[in-house]
């Protein structure tokens, strides 16, 4: 959820424009995920348990070999 403050948006002039992007690409490519054309496996480059929350976070911040982290449950 995003806060938005009305006023700000009048007062600089701000322009708000809603996409739905992935309308006709979500199912593609869950297709080529399902199918293994497409590895993701190293895009993660560590994992979590839920208990060590903070840890992956703290590690995601100062150890630039954390590049993306899961957490898993």
């Amino acid at each position: 959820m995003m806060k938005v403050e009305p006023y700000d948006i009048f007062r600089r002039d701000i322009r708000i424009i809603g996409s739905y992007a992935v309308k006709k690409t979500m199912q593609y490519s869950i297709n080529l995920l399902a199918s293994g054309k497409i590895q993701v496996k190293n895009l993660i480059s560590s994992t979590y348990p839920i208990e060590d929350f903070e840890k992956g976070i703290q590690d995601f911040y100062h150890d630039p070999d954390h590049m993306k982290i899961q957490i898993i449950p």
